[in-house]
């Protein structure tokens, strides 16, 4: 992973946005948002995998709930639209004893399903909380979401297993992908998928977390993430025409500075729809001070399987039609922060990969930001607020908080994590605004210190 993760467990006061309520039905994907389940309870699959079977999508992750164990348990959530989720409770539980108990570590859980032998086969990172055993565990289920009964704890090959990726190829071969002290190894799965038979590829020279693979039109994408702390950083990533290599020197996914959109990679799920193939990298935004607030990074990737490239393109909600494969990107309707009425400190200075080239800076407890003429449908709405926040998180630790209220109602915080210099981010709430261009948002800092700057605020339509 990028950091021990077992710190400060919850934090009372950064609030969750009160717009998101048991019941509600979600129509986009939206990166980055504080996702909930069927019964309106924050969904924790951080670390995880979703698996297709028969009409149901069925995502696995670790369950960071706050005031729990180090190990809680692996989660499983069931979806028919990867939008909304049920939660079917614990596929795999702590077993006392062993190093899945209570007081140690389970991590980055993949599962598999082996016809050899007509069971469900999970992998989990098992280790304590020092982080130095680096062992790989094995569990086995007659459903998909469980329960999973520990078979065996051990280290693969003989080799560490920390970060862990799992790739079922298209001939029915399956293989696990490590992250671990240098091991980036490739290795192929027994028959029954239930242990390691050898290693296909060994990376040189690389040091890299967080793999996960995928295999479009002939080329194989390998995905990793750099070891820098707990820090998101550029995501890489190596191609070859076969599995056993040679791959390639590393690619960048995303841009300098996007740090592969604050996310760590863990997982790429395909959908293959009868019009269009998509695949989706699945990435997690930790949050190291209140594990049970990371975030979900889901972005469709886009392949250029002759040039053999990867790329992504930030989407603040985006659809995907399970059974088509194709995607969509609803339009929003954009609001500069520079046009809104400024108090007490609050500027304009120049930003060179903002918007409308300016934003709007010192933003504190006594100063404020208010945007008007925000048209509304009377609907719970999406909106994206754009910020720079060019903070070392190495030194500073915690993001910004920035205070939002809508139409003077009660104002909720938002959490805004690093950024570069001069490079937005987003970060998503929902609101209802009432019909017609007669809302106004305002944004302030808080008590915790200034709020990010600001660059702007972009509505997205109500999708019924």
């Amino acid at each position: 992973m990028l950091f021990s993760k077992f710190q400060l467990q919850g934090v009372a006061w950064l609030l969750p946005l009160v717009a998101l309520v048991a019941g509600k039905e979600y129509k986009y994907i939206i990166p980055g948002a504080d996702l909930l389940d069927e019964d309106g309870v924050l969904i924790q699959a951080h670390g995880g995998q979703i698996v297709r079977h028969g009409s149901k999508f069925f995502w696995f992750g670790e369950d960071h709930t706050a005031g729990g164990t180090h190990f809680t348990g692996i989660s499983c959530y069931s979806s028919n639209d990867l939008y909304n989720w049920k939660n079917e409770g614990h596929a795999f539980s702590p077993v006392a004893g062993t190093q899945l108990a209570s007081d140690q570590v389970g991590e980055r859980p993949k599962v598999v399903y082996s016809p050899e032998i007509d069971k469900w086969v999970m992998y989990i990172h098992a280790d304590n909380t020092t982080y130095g055993l680096h062992l790989q565990a094995m569990a086995l289920a007659d459903e998909v979401q469980g329960p999973y009964a520990l078979q065996a704890i051990y280290n693969p090959l003989g080799k560490a297993s920390q970060d862990m990726g799992l790739f079922l190829d298209d001939d029915g071969s399956a293989y696990s992908l490590y992250g671990s002290g240098g091991n980036n190894d490739i290795t192929i799965l027994t028959p029954d998928y239930t242990n390691q038979s050898r290693i296909v590829f060994q990376f040189s020279g690389t040091n890299l977390e967080a793999p996960g693979m995928l295999h479009s039109q002939g080329v194989y994408y390998n995905f990793f993430s750099e070891k820098t702390g707990y820090r998101p950083n550029d995501a890489q990533y190596f191609t070859a025409s076969v599995i056993s290599g040679p791959w390639s020197a590393r690619k960048q996914l995303t841009p300098p500075g996007k740090f592969t959109f604050e996310s760590q990679n863990t997982f790429e799920l395909k959908i293959a729809g009868t019009k269009n193939t998509t695949f989706i990298f699945m990435g997690d935004r930790w949050d190291q001070n209140e594990l049970s607030d990371s975030r979900y990074m889901w972005l469709p990737l886009l392949l250029d399987e002759e040039a053999g490239t990867a790329g992504m393109v930030w989407h603040d909600v985006w659809t995907v039609d399970v059974e088509t494969g194709e995607v969509g990107f609803p339009e929003g309707v954009g609001y500069e922060a520079q046009d809104g009425t400024l108090t007490g400190g609050a500027n304009v200075i120049p930003c060179a990969g903002c918007s409308q080239g300016s934003l709007v800076t010192n933003i504190t407890q006594s100063s404020s930001v208010t945007v008007s003429g925000i048209v509304g449908q009377n609907k719970p709405q999406w909106i994206a607020l754009y910020y720079v926040n060019p903070d070392d998180q190495l030194i500073n630790g915690l993001p910004r908080l920035v205070s939002v209220s809508v139409n003077g109602g009660a104002a909720v915080m938002l959490k805004q994590r690093t950024t570069a210099i001069n490079v937005t981010m987003s970060i998503p709430f929902e609101a209802y605004l009432e019909k017609g261009a007669v809302n106004n948002i305002t944004v302030t800092g808080t008590s915790a210190g200034p709020a990010a700057d600001f660059d702007q605020l972009i509505v997205y339509p109500y999708t019924p």
